[in-house]
């Protein structure tokens, strides 16, 4: 239109020949076939009253570049702060005082004060703690709670599965609960099955269950959930990475959450390791859409009806990405609390291995497309 004009050399400076030619195909080819779509949808089924403010879609491209910006910033400086929208129905619950509960990490956070908390509305809470006092660990806050089955996954941890057992059944008799501890020897090559099997001919709390071979992560979890018989189930690894102290933050807060999540707060792992957890977070919320702060940190707590109700798929270290999308697509209300990761004192870990990560990605992509499926004919019926 302003060929041979001021404003054709204007443009022909600001812009070479390559550039203009692109940006003049986007602006017609995609800005303005969008913009044109928008108007007409709204014509089209009758909601002339909307129509106008389909006019100002420039605009709204125009703040989704600053939003983008800001979105980069605070993913620097503060990668844990969600930006949530303000909608009618949190207006109503922050005014009756149910927000979102968030406690510091600089505070002292013991049973007593978690059970305190009230948190109806809200599908995730995040409970950070920089400690748990010896006296409440040890002390009767937990007494009168459900009975509690403990899942313990193995796999060639002759070093460490003694004293893991042993801290676990120590713990608990204190608290005076109700339990059992299942440990689920998956195929180990060393001598774990001996030893618990030893542990267990001395206490009948503690039952030993072993697969002739080494199945997977996921797997020894599924035997684990499937044998459990108490009210609740919570699993952590037996390589003496978690104080199983900590448990006495998780289970007040059963009463109004389906699960307790854990998260490392001072994660002791290689940066490899570390590396690879960031990867896979990213990959578990593109594909599934759901994310929490530590996918894959073994130490939660479920109540059991939740594994009677749904039938566990992976067998794998996608185990846990499957819970967490199972817990979601029900509507399950979970608590995030950060517990404290003690570095392994002996044995090696085998989570990082390429065929573990290999057998996870494959699970991810294979369930994602299954359970799409099943979403959309379910939908469909």
């Amino acid at each position: 239109l302003g060929r041979g004009t001021a404003v054709d050399s204007v443009i022909q400076s600001v812009f070479p020949a390559p550039v203009y030619y692109l940006a003049l195909l986007c602006l017609v080819g995609g800005n303005f076939i969008f913009f044109y779509t928008n108007v007409y949808a709204c014509v089209r089924a009758g909601y002339y009253d909307l129509a106008r403010y389909m006019l100002l879609g420039p605009l709204y491209w125009l703040l989704m570049s600053v939003a983008a910006w800001v979105a980069l910033v605070s993913l620097i400086r503060n990668p844990f702060y969600w930006a949530k929208t303000t909608h009618g129905v949190s207006l109503g619950a922050t005014k009756l005082g149910l927000n979102l509960v968030a406690v510091s990490g600089g505070h002292t956070l013991n049973a007593s004060a978690v059970a305190a908390h009230r948190v109806a509305p809200s599908r995730t809470a995040t409970l950070t703690r920089s400690r748990i006092d010896t006296d409440d660990k040890d002390a009767g806050p937990l007494a009168g709670a459900k009975s509690l089955s403990v899942i313990l996954p193995a796999y060639n941890e002759e070093a460490l599965i003694a004293s893991t057992v042993r801290s676990v059944v120590e713990t608990l008799s204190r608290w005076g609960l109700e339990f059992e501890v299942v440990v689920v020897n998956d195929g180990s090559r060393d001598r774990t099955r001996e030893i618990i099997e030893a542990l267990a001919a001395r206490d009948r709390r503690i039952r030993p269950i072993t697969h002739s071979v080494n199945r997977g992560y996921g797997a020894a979890l599924v035997t684990g959930f499937e044998s459990a018989e108490n009210d609740l189930i919570f699993f952590m690894d037996s390589d003496g990475q978690f104080d199983i102290g900590e448990l006495a933050t998780f289970l007040p807060l059963e009463q109004q959450y389906d699960a307790v999540w854990g998260y490392r707060t001072d994660r002791k792992d290689t940066w490899m390791r570390r590396l690879n957890a960031w990867g896979w977070k990213q990959l578990v919320r593109l594909f599934l859409g759901v994310s929490v702060r530590d996918v894959d940190c073994a130490f939660k707590l479920f109540r059991a009806e939740f594994f009677r109700m749904h039938r566990l798929e992976t067998r794998g270290a996608m185990i846990n990405a499957e819970l967490l999308y199972k817990l979601r697509g029900d509507g399950c209300k979970i608590a995030q609390v950060g517990v404290r990761h003690i570095e392994r004192k002996a044995g090696r870990a085998t989570g990082a291995r390429p065929a573990v990560i290999l057998r996870a990605i494959k699970e991810l992509v294979l369930y994602t497309w299954r359970w799409r499926i099943a979403s959309r004919r379910a939908t469909a019926r």
